[in-house]
């Protein structure tokens, strides 16, 4: 599915109480590839989000990109309004 743009995400594990075994489909599911995984009960929760979280670093970069797209985005429009001529 990632080849049509489309989340891929990892079946439900059915055995709520062995959250041991969870991680583990988890983190194989994220090796493979997938998007995340479908939790079926509360403690299931945390241990997908620990697992399919980015990196501290990842995230932190992603972040830095971020902002700076949204400052040059704010100073090329405050550019355009000022250099713009008014229209006859």
């Amino acid at each position: 599915m990632k080849s049509s743009d489309l989340p891929c995400l990892d079946g439900p594990h059915a055995d709520v109480e062995d959250l041991e075994r969870f991680r583990e489909s988890a983190e194989c599911a994220n090796m493979l590839g997938c998007d995340d995984k479908w939790t079926i009960y509360p403690s299931q929760i945390e241990i997908g989000n620990e697992v399919f979280a980015p990196a501290p670093e990842i995230a932190e970069r992603a972040q830095r990109l971020v902002d700076a797209y949204a400052e040059e985005k704010g100073a090329a429009s405050t550019a355009r309004s000022v250099t713009r001529e008014p229209t006859r």
